[in-house]
């Protein structure tokens, strides 16, 4: 997968002015990271279609997925929010990660903190599989209070 956003920072950087890119499921970068994906989590995605990149506006999130549609949107400025292209890959395989708890039938709303742990798990996964353990979010929980309980935050 080593590094699917310089591929969104090449085309995203020929442009006068930044603008949405789209990765349909059959682009080489998104079955790259589908294919890593799926083996980082040992899930067997035979009949899962890889889901739609979208590097657009995201507002305040670096990404996301809604659930129930087959897209995943990624921040266009993700690089220059982060100035690190590995983050930047690990964001898609966790909003891909959140696709593949959908399409597996698990998201619900009561499950929004099952998604996250399991977002969170493949990033981290992923983060130590190219040994950058200074990217690893041990502590996203933090983040998500409503997912916080009072044994997981002292």
């Amino acid at each position: 997968m080593k590094y699917f956003t310089m591929a969104i920072a090449a085309l995203l950087l020929t442009t006068t002015a930044l603008a949405e890119v789209v990765f349909p499921p059959g682009n080489k970068h998104v079955q790259k990271a589908w294919t890593e994906l799926c083996d980082i989590t040992s899930l067997s995605c035979e009949g899962i279609k890889a889901p739609t990149v979208i590097f657009g506006k995201t507002g305040a999130a670096l990404g996301y997925h809604y659930f129930g549609s087959s897209v995943v949107v990624i921040t266009e400025t993700c690089l220059i929010r982060t100035a690190d292209f590995a983050k930047c890959d690990g964001i898609v395989l966790h909003e891909m990660a959140h696709y593949l708890f959908d399409q597996l039938g698990l998201a619900d709303p009561e499950k929004a903190c099952e998604s996250e742990a399991f977002a969170w798990d493949v990033y981290n996964a992923y983060v130590l599989r190219i040994n950058r353990n200074d990217l690893l979010r041990l502590d996203w929980v933090r983040s998500y209070p409503s997912c916080a309980s009072p044994t997981l935050i002292p």
